[in-house]
């Protein structure tokens, strides 16, 4: 099987209004373009239930990699598999998934 990558990384933020995170998109982005890839910009609204749907669509999308910054809760697939402040895991797809809880101090 022929593995394509789409050149595209995909972002979920909690709240877009909130002054922090225009820095940090504005900052993935110009990143993400250094390397060649294009940024999708996802709000979940602190929202567990939109932030799982931003994910699934992300990845129907067939996104290169994900930078998400949690909502309050668990993935319906359970708890994190540690305390760490960042997780860092593949996702179905191949899709890598890069995860902070700003609620622990990520930021």
């Amino acid at each position: 099987m022929i593995k394509q990558k789409t050149q595209t990384i995909g972002m979920i933020v909690p709240d877009i209004a909130n002054p922090f995170f225009p820095m940090v998109v504005r900052g993935a982005e110009d990143a993400a373009l250094k390397q060649g890839y294009n940024l999708l910009l996802c709000n979940s609204d602190d929202s567990l239930a939109k932030e799982e749907s931003a994910v699934e669509l992300l990845l129907s999308k067939r996104v290169d990699g994900i930078l998400l910054t949690k909502a309050a809760g668990e993935f319906s697939s359970g708890p994190a598999p540690d305390d760490r402040r960042s997780q860092h895991s593949v996702c179905p797809g191949d899709a890598h998934l890069s995860a902070t809880d700003e609620r622990r101090g990520d930021q």
